[in-house]
């Protein structure tokens, strides 16, 4: 019972129950699940968020006293039937298979990183201490940005979700295009003078910042996660700098 009151204590303390207070009344994963039914609609970054939790507890709650292997395979196992009950009741929004998908993947990267057949593997609570360090590193954070959004994309085949951290700033032409590069001190190439075209700056630099830049349907977009398929504390701290250094520019942000 001591055992199962500092679990519950400790798992009260995550973030998420920060955001989502209707969390700290859910001791299992089955829990949140019946939470996640219940708010269907809810606004995406409140799915998210529960769908972190949910999975914590699936980890958290299948360690016991045995070190034996197949008692780490229990962590794993239980990590992939709370991500398709979470996905499943969620009907599988985007935000939702997102953070099961990279909870589950870590815990089964580490799972095989650290596995010799038959002779060495992780503890089951190493297992469930990955898991967890990624649901904090994935954790809502005090970040108070006005532009830049973080959305959920499906890439490659089979799909795979990626996380982007993204903002937007209109163009009406292809002046208008140069003047954001010039304001972002971003290099881009014209590579034939006869025509408007305008090569994407791609991967580079803005404010000492790596980003990836590109521009669409009347808007530059700027990527604040350049190659990773997740979203971390820094880059939400480099979204914050790069909104900080265009504060009372007259681009037309959004």
């Amino acid at each position: 019972m001591r055992v199962r009151f500092f679990l519950a204590f400790e798992m009260k303390q995550l973030p998420q129950t920060t955001f989502v207070p209707d969390l700290k009344a859910c001791s299992t994963w089955q829990d949140v699940c019946g939470f996640l039914d219940r708010s269907r609609g809810a606004r995406p970054e409140v799915l998210a968020y529960s769908a972190q939790y949910a999975m914590a507890l699936a980890a958290r709650g299948a360690v016991g006293a045995a070190r034996d292997f197949y008692s780490a395979l229990a962590v794993a196992n239980s990590l992939a039937r709370a991500k398709a009950e979470i996905d499943i009741v969620s009907c599988h929004s985007r935000e939702v298979v997102a953070e099961t998908e990279a909870i589950l993947r870590a815990a089964q990267d580490f799972l095989d990183e650290h596995t010799v057949p038959c002779t060495e593997w992780p503890l089951p609570q190493e297992i469930a201490d990955e898991a967890v360090r990624i649901v904090m590193q994935r954790a809502p954070g005090p970040h108070k940005l006005k532009y830049f959004r973080k959305t959920c994309e499906p890439s490659g085949f089979p799909p795979q979700a990626i996380d982007l951290l993204e903002m937007s700033i209109e163009y009406s032409s292809a002046n208008d295009i140069l003047h954001i590069f010039e304001v972002l001190d971003a290099k881009p190439e014209n590579r034939d003078s006869r025509t408007a075209w305008i090569a994407d700056p791609g991967h580079c630099e803005i404010f000492g910042i790596k980003v990836f830049i590109s521009y669409r349907e009347r808007a530059v977009r700027i990527l604040a996660n350049p190659g990773s398929y997740d979203v971390i504390d820094v880059h939400f701290r480099n979204a914050e700098s790069i909104e900080a250094k265009l504060a009372g520019s007259n681009l037309k942000m959004k």
